[in-house]
């Protein structure tokens, strides 16, 4: 893979790119570990090229290397997850664990940042990467970087593959935005159905606005009639109205806001990359909100200011 035009880096591990990782029970050594209680991390089984070829940098301590083979110390890469999660009172480098029905102690060699397992945003997982020389596996996926466009090298991958072994089994060839547009089907399906509520509760919200205001423009037709004929404007009618609409809206809007930073922790899991109370998208929604009130109130404005003030006085 490494020897074909166009690509960066290349290398081999157990589960594909946001395709989970095998989670295992495990024991820090020297950490007392409660029953039922059991330490659990995602397992990645990789080869050194991996972090590169995935763009994961390392924090501290070293990367795994050709020289980590079966014959040498069993030895990890971990995440800052895990590190954070059972080694907070200590360097995590130089620390020890064994996996459930695995007595070999691998020590920790280096740390690198979080990174996707699952799903975008997924909180960070524990994550532990150890050399594919010392825990063969029976199948994997080859990850490969391009300089350009990956959709271009995928058959030329393939074929390559088939070259090498036609009795190999390939399956999922694809980039990482295929992969990424599967795991996000189901929220943007769900995004999209929100907002086609969201958009047909914001036509409901201005049709009663609008509703409300032209009835209570007709109630005020006579009391309208009375202040043009007593030398009002109609400039300021006009305004008259749309205050009483910015009232309702700028009610409603305070009201939302006040829901929406109560509850806004709850539909959390929802989003991703902008917090339940974001200022600025709640300053958005607020701003849409007050322009479609301002629209509702157009028509009613205009009628209330065309009123004649003989014919207004005349329905009293």
């Amino acid at each position: 893979m490494r020897a074909l035009p166009g690509v960066e880096s290349a290398s081999i591990a157990q589960f594909q790119a946001l395709g989970g990782g095998q989670v295992r029970s495990a024991y820090p050594e020297g950490q007392a570990v409660a029953p039922g209680q059991s330490v659990f991390i995602t397992q990645e089984v990789v080869t050194p090229e991996h972090f590169a070829t995935l763009g994961i940098p390392l924090v501290r301590g070293r990367l795994l290397s050709a020289n980590d083979t079966a014959t040498a110390p069993f030895v990890a890469v971990i995440n800052e997850a895990l590190a954070a999660k059972y080694w907070s009172d200590r360097d995590p480098i130089g620390q020890r664990f064994a996996y459930f029905n695995d007595p070999i102690q691998k020590t920790i060699i280096g740390i690198v940042r979080n990174s996707t397992i699952n799903q975008v945003g997924e909180e960070p997982r524990p994550v532990a990467y150890q050399p594919l020389a010392q825990f063969p596996i029976p199948f994997a996926s080859i990850h490969v970087r391009t300089a350009g466009d990956p959709g271009l090298l995928t058959t030329t991958v393939q074929r390559a593959l088939e070259q090498l072994d036609r009795r190999v089994a390939v399956a999922n060839v694809g980039t990482i935005n295929d992969t990424l547009n599967q795991t996000l089907y189901g929220t943007r399906m769900g995004a999209t159905l929100l907002g086609v509520f969201a958009g047909l509760a914001l036509g409901l919200a201005a049709i009663g606005i609008y509703g409300v205001l032209a009835y209570s423009v007709s109630e005020r037709t006579p009391e309208i009639g009375l202040r043009l004929a007593l030398g009002a404007s109609p400039r300021t009618v006009l305004w008259l109205v749309i205050r009483d609409g910015l009232t309702l809206a700028i009610g409603g809007v305070v009201i939302g806001l006040a829901a929406t930073w109560a509850l806004g922790r709850y539909v959390a899991t929802l989003l991703y990359d902008v917090q339940p109370n974001d200022p600025l998208t709640l300053s958005a929604v607020a701003g849409v909100l007050v322009a479609v009130s301002l629209l509702a109130c157009y028509i009613p404005c205009r009628r209330a200011a065309k009123v004649s003030a003989l014919v207004a006085l005349g329905r009293t």
